[in-house]
């Protein structure tokens, strides 16, 4: 089969920068796995490959979100045997990838450009609500709380998490890293105004915890959620927050949160 887009000549390589949202929930985390579990990368290069009618792909995001995470602005660098147009390029993706896979944006990019390395900061956002009855719209959107939620006690909290810090206690094991010490710029707890018609999907008290920095460990996001819902509860403190942030500490200071509220917001380069 032949490809209907112009191929390179020998071994010359095309670059697209790319910029995906998705609904992570029936995903194994954006990464490529063995076996046959679906994946965000997967299908990326499974429809890159029909594109290109070539095996000779490569793909890099700029994070590995997590199984059931979302993403409103995953970054992934393409290369590919193939020149076409970054619009064309983007038009066949999304023909091609399934419906909770979306190529919002496609642009040349560098042959250096490197989607991790280069990343300046990454913004998180997770929603949730203290919602007292069930939601059957936005229950793998949000994480739903029927338990009341001291908002301003959280958000006093969060406020510790801002600076460079260790976060050796927010910190799943699994994955290898030099350091655990990060630099988070923004960390609070918003409340999102609520809409016509929007309401009846989503709860109608609504919030976000966004949360900046130079880079996040593995399930960091939801492991400082977690600890802000114990605050939030009444069961922890802001000073025992402010212990676990000063260097390892004996168990969590409270469960990691449920993957479903967490979305890769944005990846800025500066």
């Amino acid at each position: 089969m032949h490809s209907k887009y112009s191929s390179a000549k020998g071994n010359m390589e095309f670059h697209y920068k790319l910029t995906l949202r998705y609904n992570g929930t029936p995903y194994s985390g954006f990464q490529t796995q063995k076996g046959s579990v679906p994946t965000i990368q997967g299908e990326l290069e499974k429809a890159v490959r029909e594109i290109a009618c070539s095996k000779d792909i490569r793909t890099l995001g700029s994070g590995r979100t997590d199984a059931g995470v979302h993403a409103l602005g995953q970054v992934v660098k393409v290369s590919m045997p193939v020149r076409l147009s970054p619009t064309s390029f983007r038009a066949a993706l999304n023909s091609l990838l399934p419906q909770d896979i979306e190529v919002f944006c496609a642009e040349w990019s560098d042959p250096d450009f490197h989607p991790i390395a280069h990343a300046v900061e990454k913004e998180y956002w997770y929603l949730f609500s203290p919602a007292s009855r069930r939601n059957p719209f936005a229950k793998t959107l949000v994480t739903l709380n029927p338990l009341p939620l001291e908002i301003d006690r959280m958000n006093e909290a969060a406020g510790l998490f801002v600076g460079e810090r260790d976060f050796i206690n927010f910190y799943c094991t699994g994955t290898k890293v030099r350091s655990t010490r990060r630099r988070i710029s923004k960390a609070r707890i918003v409340k999102l105004k609520p809409g016509e018609r929007v309401d009846m999907i989503f709860p109608p008290e609504l919030y976000s915890f966004e949360v900046r920095g130079s880079g996040f460990l593995k399930q960091m996001v939801r492991l400082m959620m977690g600890a802000l819902f114990e605050i939030g509860r009444g069961r922890r403190s802001k000073d025992d927050l402010a212990d676990f942030l000063r260097g390892p500490m004996e168990g969590r200071l409270g469960p990691s949160a449920p993957a479903r509220g967490l979305y890769l917001a944005h990846v800025d380069y500066g």
